[in-house]
């Protein structure tokens, strides 16, 4: 795991989907750390105009490098970047912030409500295998 990226900073993913993939964005998003999948085969034009108004903190184009960002697999702080396709101009990045630890334990409440909605034989179900 990589300890040099810190809260909030932002990540480029340049790398084909796979499980490493799949762990380094959920290891960096429960840092709260940014990602932003973007696809490889993006042309160097191409990847200059979107990684230019993003700043990200670093760019992976490799699998070694992407394997270099798993870890911590908590609950995620932050949403990945998503870049809008730019058909009116120089595609932009998108984002929601970054969590507090508070704001990202899910509320107990949450369970509840959704338990209150199942089908009655649904929760004798779960209440017969002590879930």
């Amino acid at each position: 795991m990589d300890d040099s990226l810190r809260e909030g900073d932002r990540v480029a993913l340049l790398v084909p989907g796979s499980l490493v993939y799949l762990a380094a964005v959920q290891s960096l998003l429960a840092r709260g750390v940014v990602p932003i999948p973007l696809d490889p085969r993006l042309t160097s034009y191409e990847r200059e105009r979107i990684l230019g108004t993003l700043s990200p903190t670093r760019v992976v184009e490799t699998e070694d490098a992407l394997a270099g960002l798993t870890g911590d697999l908590g609950l995620p702080r932050a949403r990945p970047m998503h870049v809008t396709s730019g058909t009116t101009g120089t595609p932009k990045g998108v984002w929601s912030g970054v969590l507090g630890a508070e704001e990202a334990h899910p509320r107990e409440s949450m369970f509840d409500d959704v338990y209150k909605e199942m089908p009655w034989h649904l929760r004798q179900q779960r209440e017969e295998q002590g879930v």
